[in-house]
């Protein structure tokens, strides 16, 4: 593999989390849709209905409505022939209610996502802390 490839490989994952932390639901989907295959294998503990890039986009939007100030920091980035790995460090604190209202009397919260609810804040470390 060409050190231009190689560049090209980790460029690849440095847009893609540049486009996740910008919240901006809009500029993540056109990003998974040019990096993601249509049926790529997604897997992840939420039931998600949705496969392949759909899916990721359904993960990204959950996890911006609980933590509306997700941060996700590239600590290193390795490659070896193919692949690229990451090493990152999350920040995040949920909202007062497990999830962001976008409703617009902007009082009553919609029902809780079952499975995002009593998450804890994300600090860095070694993973989720507790407040």
């Amino acid at each position: 593999m060409s050190t231009l490839q190689r560049t090209s490989n980790k460029a690849t994952i440095r847009r893609f989390q540049d486009a996740t932390n910008t919240h901006d639901a809009k500029l993540i989907s056109r990003t998974i849709d040019e990096f993601v295959e249509p049926d790529a294998l997604i897997r992840t503990p939420l039931s998600i209905k949705a496969t392949g890039a759909q899916r990721l986009k359904e993960v990204f939007a959950r996890l911006h409505r609980v933590y509306p100030d997700l941060h996700v920091t590239i600590e290193d980035l390795i490659e070896e022939g193919d692949k690229v790995v990451s090493r990152n460090m999350v920040t995040g604190i949920p909202d007062q209610y497990g999830r962001r209202w976008d409703g617009d009397d902007g009082e009553t919260p919609p029902p809780a996502d079952p499975e995002l609810t009593d998450l804890p804040a994300l600090q860095p470390g070694w993973g989720p802390r507790h407040r």
